[in-house]
């Protein structure tokens, strides 16, 4: 009886252990999938937020990106985007996240790169986007760059990729 009450209490312990290394020295590659994922949650808004709510959105998005972020973005109905700070970066997402219909943002299928040391990473992904009033959603191939600064992953690249039309 005493042997079965040690092995219990050895594995609560050992459980215990591995949560709280998962907690403190959490997986890499599992931080920039949240902080990604947490990224299009903010960017998307519902239609009836205010003003006030879309604006500190946006203030909160500023914080996922480097202060000299570069963003070259090909969007078919608008040609090239570029911007190559955090401050027109957000300048860019306040018309974005203006008031009116509701919209939806979606990372999926994110392949994530490390890089030397896990200091770096590459994400490939789609995006999905969807605007009520607008028919079907948009699907947009993004590769995202982010590096570990001060001990948060941020984001010092965003472009399209490039696919091949027929």
């Amino acid at each position: 009886m005493k042997n079965a009450l040690r092995a219990v209490l050895l594995l609560v312990v050992i459980a215990l252990g591995i949560w709280a290394w998962t907690i403190f020295f959490p997986n890499p590659r599992q931080v920039v999938r949240n902080r990604l994922n947490k990224l299009a949650h903010l960017a998307s808004s519902p239609a009836k937020e205010g003003n006030i709510g879309r604006g500190l959105d946006v203030q909160r998005m500023g914080a996922f990106f480097s202060e000299d972020v570069h963003v070259m973005l090909n969007i078919s109905d608008r040609g090239v985007i570029a911007l190559d700070n955090r401050e027109e970066l957000l300048r860019g997402l306040l018309v974005i996240k203006a008031p009116g219909a509701a919209a939806s943002a979606e990372f999926q299928d994110m392949r994530i790169e490390m890089g030397t040391a896990n200091l770096t990473a590459l994400v490939d992904l789609t995006l999905k986007a969807k605007v009520d009033g607008q028919g079907d959603p948009i699907f947009q191939e993004l590769k995202f760059a982010l590096k570990k600064i001060k001990g948060d992953w941020l984001i010092t690249n965003v472009e399209t990729v490039s696919t091949l039309k027929p």
